[in-house]
């Protein structure tokens, strides 16, 4: 790859992240203006359509990186659920990976409903990926308990909307006051509903 390629990598990977970044304090990204994004990388606004034609190709190249990130995480989530899943200290460990990656989970969560009909659309199709990528990776779990063997699509259905609630609570909850002991109750929490799952 050339210099000059891999600058262009560079910059579209800053952008990208300044996005997330933005989402993350609290704007949705059809709220985001390419003026405002520019600023905010510190670049003129003419100079972001060297890097994205518009922000339709912006929103396309962004949902593909994140939901790589989620479909990884979701994977070490059904690792950790079903392998280990009265452990509070695999739980401890997946979570705290969780918000190495909150700005992606953020974003995806968030923008499922944010405004932009493009991300809207891209998201409700990932979701469809996601739920048959998580069946698929149950089917492989040896330790799935015998009632949900032939069912993994059904599982898969309702582990999905149910990781995204504990994930956006968790991101939540690390920013408040007392925020070890909060986090140590939904650990608690999440511990009992995965080993109810886990015995039904």
């Amino acid at each position: 790859m050339s210099i000059r390629a891999e600058r262009k990598l560079q910059s579209q990977q800053c952008i990208m992240e300044t996005v997330l970044a933005l989402g993350y304090s609290g704007h949705n990204f059809s709220s985001i203006s390419l003026r405002q994004l520019a600023r905010e990388v510190g670049i003129v606004p003419s100079a972001l359509y060297r890097y994205f034609q518009n922000k339709e190709a912006l929103a396309s190249a962004l949902l593909d990186q994140v939901a790589l990130v989620i479909k990884s995480d979701l994977g070490l989530m059904i690792d950790c659920f079903f392998q280990h899943p009265t452990s509070l200290s695999q739980l401890q460990k997946f979570f705290t990976h969780i918000e190495q990656q909150a700005l992606y989970w953020h974003f995806f969560i968030a923008e499922r409903w944010g405004g932009f009909s493009l991300l809207q659309e891209k998201i409700e199709q990932e979701i469809e990926d996601l739920t048959d990528n998580l069946a698929q990776r149950l089917k492989r779990q040896a330790c799935l308990p015998v009632i949900y063997q032939q069912q993994e699509k059904t599982l898969a259905t309702i582990l999905l909307p149910l990781s995204f609630g504990w994930i956006m609570r968790w991101l939540q909850t690390r920013h408040t006051p007392q925020a070890i002991e909060k986090t140590q109750q939904l650990l608690q929490q999440f511990q009992s509903q995965m080993t109810i799952l886990n015995r039904v």
